[in-house]
């Protein structure tokens, strides 16, 4: 198997970069069972007048009962009170259930939010045996 990102990790939009009044906002879910660990690239650009944004981690056995990130596991749990127009990530490593998320919380006023996902390396599945 290549080593290559494009290769051995899965990158996708979880939530697409657009303008979001205030409230919050649901990442797509990573499936952790092929894909062991994931990053969330949270990308802020025009923040409305004061404004801020926050991104919380959360982590689901059946994509739809979710529960918060915490401390321990050594996942990061959530970024707060981006302000201004910039970067950031959340890693989870050590995934808690099958599946993770960011839910991408804007307060006050408009704010262009997007969140890009990047899950990996692809774990190697045996084919099934024949007889």
């Amino acid at each position: 198997m290549k080593h290559d990102p494009g290769s051995n990790y899965e990158i996708a939009e979880a939530l697409a970069a657009k303008s979001y009044t205030a409230g919050a906002q649901n990442s797509a879910a990573v499936d952790h069972s092929k894909l062991p660990g994931a990053s969330y690239l949270i990308s802020v650009g025009t923040v409305g007048s004061s404004a801020t944004v926050n991104a919380k981690v959360q982590h689901s056995p059946d994509n739809s009962t979710w529960t918060d990130e915490v401390a321990g596991a050594g996942n990061d749990t959530a970024i707060t009170e981006i302000d201004a127009a910039g970067n950031a990530q959340l890693n989870v490593p050590n995934p808690r259930a099958r599946y993770t998320r960011v839910v991408v919380t804007v307060a006050t006023a408009a704010c262009v939010v997007g969140v890009v996902s990047v899950a990996g390396p692809k774990l190697l599945v045996e084919p099934a045996a024949t007889t």
